[in-house]
């Protein structure tokens, strides 16, 4: 075996056992929006809070059936469904490459791709958090619907079933409603090499957006809307700054890590727009013909595609909240940047060298994402346990409730539901928030617990409960309660520990 060749199947196995240990299940925990939507699930209701994601609930409920109250189960049911996804990629990846380019060595460029897939660091929360899935759910429906859609001409069937998997993956996740244009973009390609009919293409082209506009008229009987005021309010308002500028943050994530100065965001996206420029004249400058192809043209565009359902949500430039919306369209960038390197480098060795540079640069990161949500788990675990600990306590007052750590979601949402669903029976009755801690600057595994016996903390008169219009998370409101401490506990967070005063 070439030495060359070698070293690529010992690095990329290497790479993926890291990221295997980094992605480990097992010291992971229930974070945020889980401490609502399983128990929903474990009941029965779908289309919770007003979304139309039903096949995401029935998974969890198939996981409660499973796994019960471990959180584990969860989080390896969402690691299998990464690895799905990324064998999938490697039979999309070929039937891309093999279809629209004459590129030497299909195998190992294909592996290319999903290695750097698979250790991706940039779409961690479809991978760490629980609900997270919804990313990794859908875009699974997507990949297979999208394989079938690039076989369509040998045989109805093939076709058949793309739509199929098309309508399934709308039950999971609004990541998917790009593949009638996704397919508009192949049909057309096609028919420009010369390897589908006008006809034909119309026809598979009518069927598929036939079938999503149905959808939408289900969706809104059985939501009462379309696009929802949480995820579609700038598409309603038709407000094109803000969906420019979101564009271009869930473009620039993509590639760059979250960074806690905007202004380095912003020149790192600078650096970004001249590397592409760059790698475009390069390009340019190797063709031996006008139109060498349109390989790389058709990749970018659905890439491009892949954002189009989160313009009004947008991502956070800071930490990883909002990853899951780049698991999609990391599916394009990874295939994209592969090809990249092969079109601007001849020499194999240096192909190896940047294929190289771009994974261990991704595991770095990704190290990080998952050192945020262990922290975020400990978190949540501790709270939780410490909890169960207070019997003969009637009443909790909790101060500095923690929202995220580096944007990994610990209590933002679900503290109230996370404790009526894993309490143990005589436990605390009522909750009293008195303040939230917002700041991501949580250290250590486990988080510690530290026992204040014999203090009576003060009262500041108000008390956050939520907010009814759903605006934000909680509001003030008065109150006149006091804190006896024959029945009342209270929890203060710490960066480092957590404070029990009992």
């Amino acid at each position: 075996m070439p030495r060359q060749q070698t070293y690529f199947i010992w690095f990329s196995l290497l790479s993926i056992a890291f990221a295997l240990y980094l992605f480990n299940p097992f010291v992971l925990y229930f974070l945020n929006d889980d401490f609502i939507h399983i128990p929903l699930s474990k009941d029965g209701v779908l289309f919770q809070r007003n979304s139309f994601r039903p096949l995401g609930d029935l998974s969890i409920r198939i996981d409660y059936l499973l796994w019960g109250n471990k959180a584990w189960g969860y989080h390896l049911t969402n690691l299998l469904l990464h690895i799905l996804n990324t064998l999938l990629l490697y039979l999309l990846a070929k039937a891309f490459i093999k279809k629209y380019t004459e590129a030497e060595q299909l195998e190992r460029t294909s592996l290319m791709v999903v290695v750097l897939f698979f250790v991706f660091a940039f779409h961690s929360e479809s991978i760490f958090w629980i609900i997270g899935r919804s990313g990794s759910l859908g875009a699974l429906f997507f990949l297979l619907s999208l394989l079938f859609y690039l076989q369509r001409s040998k045989g109805v069937l093939f076709f058949l079933l793309s739509l199929w998997f098309f309508e399934i993956g709308l039950l999971a996740y609004e990541s998917v409603w790009i593949f009638p244009l996704v397919t508009l973009a192949i049909s057309v390609v096609d028919y420009k090499l010369g390897k589908a009919t006008l006809k034909k293409e119309m026809g598979y082209l009518a069927s598929i957006f036939i079938v999503f506009f149905l959808h939408l008229i289900v969706r809104k009987q059985v939501i009462g809307e379309v696009l929802g005021g949480y995820e579609g309010i700038h598409f309603t308002q038709f407000n094109l700054p803000i969906l420019a500028i979101n564009f271009l943050k869930l473009i620039g994530r993509t590639f760059i890590p979250p960074l806690a100065n905007q202004k380095a965001f912003v020149t790192y996206c600078v650096l970004l727009l001249v590397t592409i420029v760059t790698v475009i004249v390069l390009i340019r400058k190797k063709r031996k013909k006008p139109n060498p192809g349109y390989f790389l043209p058709l990749i970018c565009c659905l890439f491009f595609l892949s954002f189009l359902p989160y313009l009004s949500l947008g991502i956070d430039t800071h930490s990883v909240e909002g990853e899951r919306y780049l698991y999609l369209p990391s599916i394009f960038a990874s295939l994209a940047m592969v090809m990249i390197i092969q079109n601007v480098v001849r020499a194999k060795r240096l192909q190896l060298v940047l294929f190289s540079f771009m994974v261990l640069f991704h595991l770095y990161f990704l190290r990080q994402s998952a050192q945020s949500y262990r922290i975020a788990s400990s978190i949540t675990k501790t709270t939780l346990a410490q909890v169960n600990l207070l019997q003969g306590k009637k009443r909790l007052f909790v101060d500095s409730l923690p929202q995220s750590n580096n944007g990994a979601l610990i209590f933002r949402l679900g503290f109230e539901e996370g404790i009526n669903w894993l309490k143990e029976p005589g436990g605390i009755d009522s909750l009293f928030v008195l303040s939230l801690k917002s700041e991501n600057n949580f250290s250590g595994i486990p988080y510690k617990v530290e026992v204040v016996p014999g203090i009576i903390p003060r009262l500041s008169g108000s008390v956050l409960v939520r907010d009814p219009s759903q605006k934000q998370t909680y509001i003030s409101m008065d109150s006149a309660v006091k804190f006896n401490p024959s029945t009342d506990a209270w929890f203060i967070f710490k960066n480092d520990r957590l404070q029990v005063v009992k």
